[in-house]
C-alpha cells in the first residue's frame, strides 16, 4: 500500500495538470458517444481526428490559429444540428485552439497573459452593454447577443496571446495571406462562372441583387467575404514593404492583386471604398508604399475595363447611388432601415432600448419585418445602448487612435513602423465600414482583426521603454 501511494506521489498523478487533462478526455469521450448515439457519423469521424490536431496545437498554438482562421470562412456552414445547436467548423477549431493554448501554457509553466493596450475602454463598453440588459425589451435576444460577444472576446484575447512576438506575428500574417489568397481565388472563380456570361448582354444582369452576381466564396455573404479579403490585403502590404528581393515583392503584389480582384467581385461597395480609403491612408503615411498602391489600383482598372468592359465600376456607382436614394432592389432598402433605427433611437435616446432590444422594437413598428441590426454599427450602439453607450464607443475609438498615433511617432524600427501603419489602416477600414454595415460586436471577423491589430500594437510598444507592459497574471 505504501508502495502504491509513494508511486502516485512521485508521479504527481493528482497534480492540477493531470486532473485537467483527465476531465477533458472524459468529457471528450462522452461527447463522442452522444454524437454516435444520435447518428451523427460525419461529426464523430471529425472528432476522432481532433485529438491528433490537439497534439499539434499543444506543441505549437499557431497551428490552431491557422486552422481557426481557415475555418472562419466556413462560418455559415454547419456540419450537423444537435437540438438548437449548430456544429460549425469555426467553433470546433476555436475550442481546439483554446484547449491547446492553455495546455501549452500549463506544460511550459507560463503564467502570464497579455491584454490589449486600451482594453479598459473596451471593458467600459462591454460593461455598459451588460448593464443595458436590465431595461432591454427582449432579454432573451440580449443574452444571446451577450454570449456571442463573450465568444468574440475569447477570439480577441487568444489572438493577442498567440501573436505575442515579432516571430509569431510574421507567422500570423502568413496565415492571413494564405487564407486570403484561397478566398480570393474562390471569389474570382465564382464570379467568372456566374457573372461573366452576362457581361455585355445585359447591364441589369450585374445590377440585380443575389447569388449570381456577387461572389460569396464560402462565407455565406458577399460583405463577410469582402471584409476578410480587405483586411488580409491591408496586412499583406507590410510584406510588400519589407520584401528583401524584387521577386519576393512581385509575389506579394500578385497576392494583393488576387485579394483585391476577389474583393471587387463581391460588388461590396462599402468594403471596397473602405479598402481604398485605408490604402490611401497607408500611402500617405509611407512614401515607400505609393508605387505598390498604384500597381494595385491599376490592376483593378485593368480587370474592370478589359475583362468586364467597365461594367463593374458602373455597378459600384449605381449601387452607391441606390443607397442614398432608397432605390435598392433589396427589401427593405438601407435608407428605410436607417429610418427605423432613428425611430428606435427617438424612443429612448439616452439609455437606448437595451442590448438585444432593437429587433422587438422594429417588429412593434412593422410586424412583418425581421431585422436584427440596422446596417450601421453607430446606429446599432445608439439604438440599444443610448447616447451614453455611443459616447463610450467613441472614447474607445479615440483612445485607440491616440495610442496608435503615439506609437507611429515614437517607433524608430522600420519594420515595426510599417506594420503599425497597416494596423492603423485596418482600424480606419473598420471604422468606415461601421457607418453602413452590420459589423457589430457579435461579428467574429471583427474580433479576429481587432485581436491582430492590438497584438501589433503590443509588439511595437515592447520596443519602447516608455510604454507600459500589457500583461496580467493567471
Amino acid at each position: 500500500m505504501n508502495t502504491i501511494s509513494s508511486y502516485i506521489e512521485s508521479k504527481r498523478l493528482f497534480s492540477p495538470n493531470y486532473i485537467v487533462i483527465g476531465v477533458i478526455i472524459i468529457s471528450y469521450e462522452l461527447f463522442l458517444g452522444v454524437l454516435v448515439s444520435r447518428g451523427l457519423a460525419i461529426p464523430a469521424i471529425l472528432f476522432i481526428v481532433v485529438p491528433f490536431l490537439l497534439l499539434l496545437v499543444i506543441k505549437n498554438p499557431m497551428v490552431g490559429y491557422f486552422l481557426f482562421v481557415l475555418a472562419a470562412q466556413f462560418g455559415e456552414f454547419s456540419l450537423a444540428e444537435i437540438g438548437s445547436f449548430y456544429l460549425k467548423p469555426n467553433n470546433i477549431f476555436m475550442v481546439l485552439l483554446i484547449i491547446g493554448f492553455f495546455l501549452n501554457r500549463l506544460i511550459n509553466r507560463e503564467v502570464k497573459l497579455r491584454k490589449g493596450p486600451v482594453d479598459i475602454y473596451l471593458m467600459f463598453l462591454i460593461s455598459w452593454m451588460v448593464i443595458s440588459l436590465f431595461w432591454s425589451n427582449d432579454r432573451n435576444q440580449g443574452f444571446y447577443a451577450l454570449s456571442k460577444i463573450g465568444y468574440g472576446l475569447l477570439v480577441y484575447y487568444i489572438s493577442i496571446n498567440i501573436i505575442d512576438s515579432k516571430k509569431n506575428l510574421e507567422k500570423a500574417l502568413i496565415v492571413w495571406m494564405l487564407v486570403g489568397v484561397f478566398s480570393g481565388l474562390a471569389a474570382i472563380e465564382e464570379f467568372m462562372r456566374l457573372a461573366i456570361p452576362h457581361v455585355g448582354s445585359s447591364f441589369s444582369a450585374l445590377t440585380k441583387w443575389g447569388h449570381p452576381i456577387r461572389s460569396e466564396g464560402f462565407y455565406g455573404g458577399a460583405n463577410r467575404l469582402g471584409s476578410f479579403l480587405a483586411i488580409a490585403a491591408l496586412f499583406t502590404y507590410y510584406k510588400i514593404l519589407t520584401a528583401e528581393t524584387s521577386k519576393t515583392r512581385a509575389l506579394y503584389i500578385c497576392t494583393v492583386g488576387i485579394m483585391a480582384v476577389g474583393l471587387v467581385t463581391t460588388l461590396s461597395r462599402i468594403n471596397t471604398v473602405g479598402f481604398f480609403i485605408s490604402s490611401c491612408f497607408i500611402a500617405y503615411c509611407l512614401r515607400e508604399f505609393r508605387k505598390p498602391f498604384l500597381t494595385t489600383l491599376a490592376t483593378f482598372l485593368f480587370i474592370d475595363l478589359i475583362v468586364t468592359k467597365g461594367e463593374i465600376l458602373s455597378v459600384y456607382f449605381v449601387r452607391l447611388f441606390y443607397v442614398f436614394e432608397g432605390l435598392e432592389v433589396s427589401s427593405p432598402a438601407r435608407v428605410d432601415i436607417w429610418n427605423l433605427a432613428l425611430k428606435t433611437i427617438r424612443e429612448n435616446p439616452v439609455l437606448g432600448v437595451g442590448l438585444g432590444g432593437f429587433p422587438s422594437v422594429v417588429q412593434s413598428i412593422d410586424p412583418d419585418l425581421r431585422l436584427i441590426y440596422p446596417h450601421s454599427l453607430l446606429m446599432y450602439i445608439w439604438a440599444e445602448m443610448g447616447i451614453l453607450g455611443l459616447g463610450i464607443f467613441f472614447l474607445f475609438v479615440g483612445m485607440t487612435a491616440l495610442y496608435s498615433y503615439q506609437l507611429y511617432k515614437l517607433i524608430d524600427n522600420r519594420d515595426l513602423k510599417y506594420i503599425t501603419v497597416c494596423a492603423m489602416g485596418t482600424l480606419l477600414a473598420y471604422l468606415s465600414w461601421s457607418l453602413f454595415q452590420n459589423l457589430t460586436f457579435q461579428h467574429e471577423g471583427m474580433w479576429m482583426s481587432l485581436g491582430l491589430v492590438m497584438a501589433v500594437f503590443n509588439i511595437a510598444s515592447d520596443n519602447l521603454k516608455n510604454f507600459p507592459k500589457k500583461e496580467v497574471w493567471l
